[in-house]
């Protein structure tokens, strides 16, 4: 569950990922559903709203105006554009997993035994990451 604030409509959301049902849910902080992306059946279909297919949707961050959903059966990382409810398959990858955003960059986990994944949003590059914890916890990224 992840909270955000659409800003075409500037009403706060809780997003929620059913992965069984394939399915995202859009609720307001009262708990009532008011939009739902995807269709339920399995599949990996683009399009808007009730029209898009999932896989097996896992994880799900926002980034401004978009949600960035990981579909780990399908290998790809599809987006939402929370204005038109459009959903686009953006990047394909070997069984994603769990998703973060951090300065405009995608980073992602997978199943596989590859290492952290970082997709630039504005430049579309994607790159593999290596992974330094320091001895504060403080997790430094670079190439």
């Amino acid at each position: 569950i992840i909270y955000i604030v659409n800003e075409k409509e500037n009403i706060p959301y809780f997003v929620l990922v059913d992965s069984k049902g394939k399915k995202i849910y859009l609720s307001k902080l009262n708990g009532n559903i008011t939009k739902q992306i995807g269709n339920g059946r399995e599949g990996d279909v683009d399009g808007f709203a009730n029209n898009a297919e999932f896989c097996h949707p896992f994880d799900v961050v926002s980034n401004e105006n978009f949600l960035y959903i990981s579909d780990t059966c399908n290998d790809s990382i599809k987006s939402v554009n929370l204005n038109t409810l459009e959903v686009k398959t953006i990047l394909t990858v070997e069984k994603p997993l769990a998703l973060s955003v951090l300065n405009n960059n995608l980073l992602i986990s997978t199943a596989t035994q590859t290492p952290l994944l970082k997709y630039n949003l504005e430049s579309k590059n994607l790159e593999e990451v290596s992974c330094d914890v320091c001895s504060d916890d403080i997790i430094n990224f670079s190439n």
